[in-house]
């Protein structure tokens, strides 16, 4: 039961951390007309952000969760495949509580491209970062 359990954190982590970054890419009109900014600040910033937290959040899972749970060593992969529920949970959680009313906060069909090559190459990121904790592990 343990497994199961960290197998579903796990998921949801890595669920969450894409959740967070598609959906600052999809609200870049919606977050610079609530907080005045210029979107392209805005963009810049999300941008940034993304690139510091997708290398961030892989640290924070090889350094500190992985070495805790290392009898888990072919079920973490399962984590590849199980963090697309999560993030469909969390976007339609999300969605749900926040809703489009303004048109002009409509994403741009581009950003849809991009997710879709995103999530597509997401689990081949999961992928490697597992590889890494489990070297870390060996290492050891």
């Amino acid at each position: 039961m343990r497994k199961f359990l960290y197998l579903n954190v796990l998921s949801a982590y890595f669920g969450f951390l894409f959740f967070v970054e598609v959906h600052l890419a999809f609200n870049v009109s919606r977050i610079a007309r609530l907080t005045g900014w210029e979107p392209e600040f805005v963009m810049n910033s999300i941008l940034l952000l993304n690139l510091l937290l997708i290398p961030l959040i892989g640290v924070v899972y090889i350094f500190i969760l992985a070495p805790h749970f290392t009898s888990l060593n072919n079920l973490n992969y399962i984590s590849c495949v199980s963090w697309f529920v999560y993030f469909i949970g969390f976007s339609y959680v999300f969605t749900s509580l926040f809703p489009i009313v303004n048109p002009e906060d409509k994403a741009n069909k581009v950003v849809g491209l991009i997710t879709i090559f995103a999530a597509c190459a997401y689990p081949f990121y999961i992928l490697f970062i597992i590889f890494l904790a489990r070297q870390r592990g060996q290492n050891r």
